[in-house]
């Protein structure tokens, strides 16, 4: 007598058993969603408490693809995708997480189906660090007009975070819970010596807290300004939100120095998320003046605007990095800053002192000063 034909439900449970066995990892993380057959979009899709899974499209697949889409949706839950998405669109958002998550699986030896979202050069970096640079009508000019567009709902072609649910932390899914997970995992995986590096090194990055660097930049300078709050001059940033809120104003905050490294390691990404977050800060706190210095090995061109003129950052300049000549340009200036905020991948010279004033390091790269506070730019 034939063994039953095994249905796409007992197909999804033995991808997951598959990994538990040779990809403890995944394995372990794959256990901790609900499997369901759904109709809810026509691939997959996960909402950090469950995994779903549409018939047809499991039908289509090889094992090994299936075993692929089981680690996919495990890793939108490990990355914390479903939590971090903010503001940000999510059509856009579900494109910039599976190139992120796809990667990492490529170098765990998966086979990606036909369908998947693929490219070297978004290797290792994070799905906002894509996210950005995605262009607005999506990969391969692609339309927008998808099914639940920009609602978090997935659409055709594989879009599958979920939004949580809004009593997320009474269903069991919460970003903390997630991360601890994800360390138990690598760690369980490790002892049996099956951790690829490269899930060494995402667990390790998991383990560190995610900082908003602009909120930093934003917190930095206003600890630093002799200045108030007034209703008088409600702040810009948040009037399109239908929040009407103080903006941070004073008739005398002294300078602000901006040094930004021009050695060539800043992509012009950065440094324009850099320059309108540093034209946010600008126009909250109304510096008598800004100096905008551009170094490499050596300072090549300082640009001073006014109170009230429009702030802009235009790198000049390449080579290699030193820092001694920004420091001594701050301490040699006529009226001492207020502070310092450097752009920089931190790969540079510096003295042994500290300048006159408080600095942030604003880095690309490394996270080690002999001197001021670090936020990393991603």
């Amino acid at each position: 007598m034939p063994l039953p034909t095994p249905t796409q439900f007992d197909r999804v449970i033995a991808a997951r058993t598959q990994l538990v066995f040779k990809q403890p990892f995944f394995g372990a993380l794959a256990l901790r969603l609900k499997v369901l057959q759904s109709t809810y979009n026509d691939t997959a899709w996960t909402d950090g408490k469950h995994l779903g899974f549409n018939e047809a499209f499991m039908a289509s697949l090889t094992m090994d693809e299936i075993v692929f889409v089981v680690a996919h949706e495990v890793m939108h839950c490990a990355c914390a995708h479903i939590f971090r998405r903010g503001g940000r669109d999510a059509w856009r958002w579900n494109i910039a997480a599976d190139y992120a998550i796809n990667w990492i699986l490529k170098e765990a030896g998966f086979t990606m189906p036909p369908v998947g979202l693929l490219r070297d050069d978004f290797g290792g970096e994070s799905a906002e660090w894509i996210y950005d640079r995605l262009p607005e009508q999506g990969e391969g000019g692609q339309g927008r007009g998808q099914q639940g567009e920009g609602d978090g709902r997935p659409g055709a072609g594989g879009h599958d975070i979920v939004d949580a649910p809004v009593d997320a932390a009474a269903e069991g899914v919460t970003e903390a819970e997630w991360r601890q997970a994800v360390q138990q995992a690598a760690a369980a995986a490790k002892m049996r010596g099956v951790l690829p590096g490269c899930l060494q090194r995402f667990a390790d990055e998991s383990a560190k807290a995610k900082v908003d660097w602009r909120s930093v930049l934003h917190r930095f300078v206003q600890q630093v300004a002799t200045a108030d709050y007034t209703w008088r001059r409600p702040s810009k940033r948040y009037i399109p939100t239908g929040l009407y809120l103080p903006s941070l104003y004073s008739e005398v905050v002294g300078p602000i120095v901006i040094a930004v490294d021009t050695s060539g390691s800043i992509d012009d990404i950065t440094v324009s998320q850099f320059a309108a977050e540093m034209r946010a800060i600008v126009d909250e706190v109304h510096p008598e003046r800004v100096h905008v210095i551009y170094c490499d090995a050596q300072i090549h061109r300082e640009d001073v605007f006014e109170r009230g003129e429009h702030l802009t950052i235009d790198p000049v300049g390449g080579g290699g990095t030193s820092h001694v000549p920004v420091m001594d340009f701050v301490d040699d200036m006529p009226e001492p800053p207020v502070c310092l905020i450097a752009l920089t991948d931190l790969y540079t010279g510096h003295r042994a002192e500290p300048p006159c004033c408080p600095v942030l390091w604003a880095t690309i790269g490394s996270t080690e000063a002999p001197y001021g506070e670090i936020v990393e730019v991603h």
